[in-house]
């Protein structure tokens, strides 16, 4: 089967991300990260800012949207999406759900970690946590589906997954103490 992984990091703001810390790790891959980005193909990444963060709790279910907003539609589809993502968090079985928008600079910055990889770069993305993929795919089913986004201005090429928590690693400075 195709081995297919999600990595999330939280970072404290987006300076991090444009930061000589960050960049020389970026400049500077680990030998792990040498032998393995060869054979990560279709990769999607993206450093967003969280622009709405709804409930207080951590899904063992992560089921992501992205797309992009229309051209002149960006507030609008902001607007509709506080709306849904709402109505999100009240269907059963959900605990969070999140509004990304991508730093297209802070993406797109050329590093040596980057070269060579065909890199998809997403400009919005929903996060919606639950507690089960069936729960999480029925509120996205019901409140973020596609032709209510295409509605609300996003464009048609919308990509929905699901996904299942394995594991959370501590920061390093945490892990260090």
């Amino acid at each position: 089967g195709l081995d297919r992984f999600l990595t999330l990091y939280e970072v404290e703001g987006m300076h991090v991300l444009r930061g000589p810390h960050y960049l020389e790790r970026l400049n500077n891959p680990t030998p792990l990260t040498r032998r393995t980005a060869p054979q990560s193909t279709q990769v999607t990444r993206g450093d967003t800012r969280v622009e709405l963060s709804l409930g207080e709790a951590q899904g063992g279910t992560l089921g992501t949207l992205s797309f992009e907003p229309r051209p002149g539609a960006g507030e609008a589809l902001r607007e509709a999406l506080k709306v849904a993502l709402g109505e999100v968090m009240s269907s059963r079985g959900v605990v969070g759900a999140h509004l990304c928008v991508t730093d297209a600079e802070a993406s797109t910055t050329e590093v040596e970690e980057r070269k060579g990889r065909d890199i998809r770069i997403p400009g919005w993305i929903v996060l919606v946590e639950g507690v089960s993929p069936a729960l999480v795919e029925a509120a996205c089913d019901a409140h973020l589906s596609g032709a209510r986004l295409l509605a609300a201005g996003a464009t048609p090429e919308l990509e929905r997954e699901c996904w299942l928590h394995e594991m959370t690693l501590p920061a390093p400075s945490m892990r260090d103490s």
